[in-house]
């Protein structure tokens, strides 16, 4: 056989793939018309910040509401670009000239970082790899849905390459992806020490591989420091209000974080939400399986260093997880698909190892791909129907009402930070403090949840979800001065759709309650 030509074939493979993500994720797209809660909180900060008004969410408050720098930025600019026309040209802007294209790197450097470990002439595992990576419905939906994840997939892909590489590979190259990774999200910190971390407990010479890692170190810290440095001037800190919020919220238990850590990290491999109910046991117990496997292939002894610096990575990074406060949906895609290259790569190797059953390799991986490829089309579904129904259909128009009827110079108290606060264009109050301050500062000092937290705020207007609603009408301050001016709810189109996979998630907000401050207490 031609090695050189079947080299050049196996780059065939990963640009074939690259090309084919193209198709899934504008596939995704224009089927779904999924646009993310959360874009719509980051996407009033990019607007504001090119009309002229400042980074910030509310106008003239200096505040770090967003998480992410590039996802901020990179909107700004799509903004820019489509002439301040609308929202709607500036995210197809914003996949198309960003997501997109971190999406199509992402996948031929993980195919690329992958394929290292096998013959020129072995095609197959990286063609699995790559079917998983597509049909993986979080890194899919989270990539092109308003989100940082496509970002988060590349700097991830490229990370992994150096570290199979042992580091070897141009230190300019690693560092600026560790900077890229930092100006994504700033808990990414928490991977490039994990990938170190995991080098360093798999190299033959640590002395010469701390050498090779100083140099990418100091580069990726210069390229991060200048948006550290604004930050902190610009916001008084460099740590976004996000992060004190969702702190203030939460109630650490490290008993329970340990009783619950497969569940939550088996949720890398299931549906956004799927906690909430609409699901069968089928895909908890087919995750736990793929979650069980990528955490303890390392400990099966078989020659396999590659796979096994894998999967003690995978392991090193569920405890972030197990410990994370609540571990969003949209935080898992890399986890996922290190997930999935431990995967392929252990279920080849172990069957490697029993020349007998090798044929069975083909069966598992197609079984596990026909799974991956189901649940992403229940999902894509899920989310067609909670676009339709609930952002387009509850969500936007609570929004829309308010800017309506609501008096410009008023403000609004809510959860949902996203749809209602972009299409009101109002001042907005939220729990826990994403964009207010004070919410934070009396969470922590008066030790009060979401309801309590409108006595000390008094905001002139207060939206809450249906279930919100029956919880506040329990206390006396509001029912004494907030009264009911309108309920937007989606009951009826739900309930002619009783089939929505994971419909529990979409009931969570399919009714919400708009009320007035009629008096001042």
């Amino acid at each position: 056989m031609n090695l050189k030509k079947t080299f050049k074939n196996k780059q065939h493979i990963y640009i074939l793939f690259s090309v084919l993500s193209v198709s899934v994720l504008l596939g995704y797209t224009l089927y779904t018309n999924h646009i993310w809660e959360d874009f719509f909180i980051t996407f009033r900060c990019s607007q504001n910040l090119i009309e002229g008004k400042g980074l910030v969410y509310n106008e003239g408050e200096k505040i770090h509401v967003f998480t992410s720098p590039l996802g901020v930025l990179l909107p700004a600019i799509s903004y820019y670009i489509s002439g301040k026309i609308s929202y709607l040209y500036a995210i197809w802007i914003f996949r198309l000239l960003f997501c997109i294209p971190a999406f199509m790197l992402a996948v031929y450097y993980f195919l690329k970082s992958f394929d290292l470990n096998y013959k020129n002439s072995e095609f197959l595992p990286a063609v699995f790899l790559g079917t998983l990576i597509l049909f993986d419905a979080k890194s899919v939906m989270f990539s092109v849905n308003g989100m940082e994840t496509a970002f988060m997939l590349l700097f991830w892909a490229l990370s992994l390459y150096s570290m199979i590489n042992d580091f070897k590979i141009n230190s300019w190259i690693t560092g600026i992806t560790w900077a890229g990774f930092m100006w994504t999200r700033p808990d990414s910190c928490v991977y490039i020490g994990a990938i170190i971390a995991v080098a360093f407990i798999f190299s033959e010479n640590r002395q010469k591989l701390m050498k090779r890692l100083i140099k990418p170190l100091l580069i990726g810290t210069i390229f991060y420091l200048p948006w550290f440095l604004f930050a902190w001037i610009y916001y008084g800190t460099p740590v976004p209000n996000t992060v004190l919020a969702k702190k203030a919220m939460s109630s650490f238990s490290f008993i329970s974080s340990i009783k619950h850590s497969l569940q939550h990290i088996s949720w890398a491999f299931e549906a956004p939400y799927q906690f909430m109910g609409g699901w069968t046991d089928y895909s908890k117990y087919f995750a736990y399986f793929l979650t069980l496997f990528s955490l303890f292939y390392w400990l099966i002894p078989i020659k396999d260093k590659f796979g096994k610096k894998l999967s003690f990575l995978f392991f090193l990074l569920s405890f972030y997880f197990i410990f994370m406060p609540f571990p969003y949906p949209w935080y898992f895609p890399p986890l996922t698909i290190l997930g999935f290259m431990v995967i392929v790569n252990g279920i080849w190797k172990i069957l490697e190892n029993f020349p007998k059953y090798t044929i069975w390799r083909i069966p598992i991986l197609s079984m596990i791909l026909f799974n991956i490829l189901f649940f992403m089309l229940l999902i894509a579904y899920e989310m067609k129907m909670q676009q339709k129904f609930i952002e387009n259909g509850v969500r936007k128009k609570v929004g829309l009402w308010l800017k309506k009827y609501a008096p410009k110079e008023e403000n609004v108290y809510l959860e949902c930070l996203g749809y209602i606060g972009f299409f009101s264009e109002k001042k907005m109050l939220d729990y826990p403090g994403l964009a207010t301050p004070s919410s934070v500062k009396y969470l922590k000092e008066k030790k009060c949840g979401r309801i309590e937290l409108i006595k000390y705020l008094k905001p002139d207007w207060v939206v809450l979800r249906d279930w919100e609603f029956q919880m506040a009408k329990k206390y006396k301050f509001f029912i004494n001065n907030y009264s009911v001016k309108k309920y937007i709810s989606a009951e009826v189109e739900l309930s002619n759709h009783p089939g929505i996979p994971g419909i529990s998630y979409l009931y969570y907000d399919h009714a919400f309650v708009i009320c007035r401050k009629i008096k001042n207490f």
